[in-house]
């Protein structure tokens, strides 16, 4: 697939989701919400790869937490500026979104702990304050789309799952 038919299937998809989800919510947040949970994956993404060093065998989302050393998010942090435990993966949270009851609080905890995984390293590679972008404008995004309620999860459980997986 090109990259305009990627950009074409993706703002087919957005718009789509969006008339289901949005509800009354404005556009703009809803941009904010989509941007933010894009950027997300990526990074989050990104980070399995590192910590994955393209060996089939390892799927660093199934780790459980309490395996990850001081001594490997040491490194990550130096390497990659910021640190994502495996429970705080996108795969991980989109696995879950629909059943969550607790999806906002605990999108916002995991927004601040990457935002603050780097702080007292003097040379970081993608500064706390750049990522910033994925906690206010995100979070608000997701409580004004869906929140922790039975109705309205399903909303923030749908946007989670279905506009990143445009993005191949």
């Amino acid at each position: 697939m090109t990259s305009s038919q990627q950009r074409a299937a993706l703002q087919s998809q957005i718009w789509k989701i969006a008339n289901d989800v949005r509800g009354a919510v404005d556009g703009w947040d809803f941009k904010q919400y989509v941007l933010g949970t894009l950027f997300y994956r990526f990074i989050s993404e990104n980070f399995a790869s590192y910590i994955e060093g393209g060996d089939d065998g390892i799927n660093y989302a199934k780790l459980n937490d309490s395996v990850i050393t001081t001594d490997i998010k040491d490194d990550a942090i130096k390497t990659k500026g910021y640190f994502i435990y495996p429970s705080q993966l996108f795969a991980t949270i989109a696995d879950s979104a629909n059943t969550n009851e607790s999806l906002n609080t605990d999108l916002a905890a995991i927004f601040a702990a990457i935002e603050s995984s780097a702080n007292g390293y003097p040379h970081k590679l993608i500064p706390a304050d750049r990522l910033v972008c994925l906690s206010p404008q995100t979070v608000i995004a997701y409580s004004l789309v869906g929140n922790a309620y039975d109705y309205n999860r399903p909303r923030s459980a749908k946007l989670s799952t279905e506009v990143p997986a445009t993005i191949k």
